[in-house]
């Protein structure tokens, strides 16, 4: 178990894939965007790396691009990764002082960067709000 809410989990996984659609989920089986390291590393539940195209956000605007993201043998392998990924990760510390609370998880994580979209906690939240996600915290 990571303590990651569950709400959170599942809002990630519908917005980062279009409710399982995009071509990242359904090529290589990835439902949360995480990308490979610029090392290549992919993780231990990551079979590789494939480029797809991304928007990628910055002080000037977003912008279309490409970039290296993991792929995996199946969507459970995808969901176990994303609890490591968020868990083992330095960076992502501070949202696990907010487990109880899944609003401020979602603002911590995309503050530490794990999304370049300034909506993404709002989207996150919105999304948690409008199917009630939370009582999956329960």
């Amino acid at each position: 178990m990571t303590k990651v809410p569950a709400s959170v989990i599942l809002a990630q996984a519908i917005l980062e894939s279009s409710w399982g659609r995009s071509g990242l989920a359904v090529t290589d089986r990835n439902y949360f965007g995480i990308k490979c390291s610029s090392s290549g590393d992919h993780g231990p539940y990551a079979t590789g790396c494939r480029r797809h195209p991304t928007t990628e956000c910055g002080p000037r605007g977003c912008r279309r691009t490409t970039a290296l993201f993991r792929t995996y043998r199946s969507p459970a392998d995808s969901f176990k990764d994303h609890g490591r990924f968020l868990s083992s990760s330095d960076r992502y510390r501070a949202a696990f002082e907010h487990t109880a609370d899944p609003d401020r998880f979602a603002r911590r994580i995309a503050r530490a960067g794990y999304a370049t979209d300034p909506g993404y906690p709002a989207k996150l939240i919105k999304l948690m709000r409008t199917y009630d996600l939370y009582r999956y915290d329960r």
